[in-house]
């Protein structure tokens, strides 16, 4: 991995927007979140928030209902972690 690699987009279901509507899980790709210019903007008609910026870097995190670990760490580790990178995109 380094400057200009790229992943396959990946799909998987999920709520796009949590806070405003959890009632029916939907595809989200990757390749939705694709800003290549850092100056994108989700378009019209999007779950995402139509003209919101696109973010600068992505965090993907996995986890299971079941999983102990998991669990402590979404409840005491990724609030933390997304108050302090979401001011920067």
């Amino acid at each position: 991995m380094g400057v200009g690699s790229v992943i396959k987009n990946y799909a998987f279901y999920g709520y796009a927007n949590a806070t405003v509507d959890k009632t029916a899980l939907k595809q989200v790709q990757m390749a939705d979140f694709y800003n290549p210019t850092g100056t994108e903007v989700y378009p019209e008609g999007s779950p995402y928030s139509a003209g919101q910026p696109k973010p600068l870097a992505l965090i993907v995190d996995r986890s299971a209902v079941w999983c102990s670990p998991c669990n402590y760490e979404a409840k005491n580790k990724l609030p933390g972690k997304h108050a302090q990178y979401f001011p920067q995109g």
